[in-house]
């Protein structure tokens, strides 16, 4: 990811140079001389791969980004979601009763998202 823009553009600009079916009589030993100097970075911050894979994918898919607040969620939440929800299956037709009841007072954890919304 650090240096795509840069291939890119010198894809770009080596095709500009060049018309299209025009053959350069250095072309063969400029492309086996060519070489991608890749920067010494680091991995990505866990919250920023797992932003990315979100992104993408619409998935978390190297971990979830209330990991590292499990002990604390589980301190101060009484309720999952899960205990919420009810389940159904179509095929079976079996419903399975939710561990909360309509006008219970829960509370629960999560992950608030801000969207861009255009008014």
């Amino acid at each position: 990811m650090a240096v795509h823009e840069k291939v890119i553009d010198g894809i770009i600009n080596s095709r500009k140079r060049n018309i299209k079916g025009q053959v350069s009589l250095f072309s063969q030993i400029e492309d086996r001389g060519v070489k991608i100097q890749y920067p010494e970075i680091g991995e990505f911050k866990k919250r920023d791969m797992l932003a990315m894979e979100k992104e993408m994918t619409g998935l978390y898919l190297s971990g979830h980004p209330l990991e590292e607040y499990a002990k604390t969620l589980k301190l101060q939440t009484d309720t999952k979601i899960s205990d919420i929800v009810s389940v159904k299956t179509l095929e079976e037709g079996f419903v399975e009763e939710s561990k909360v009841k309509d006008g219970d007072r829960v509370v629960v954890g999560g992950i608030r998202f801000f969207r861009n919304l255009k008014i």
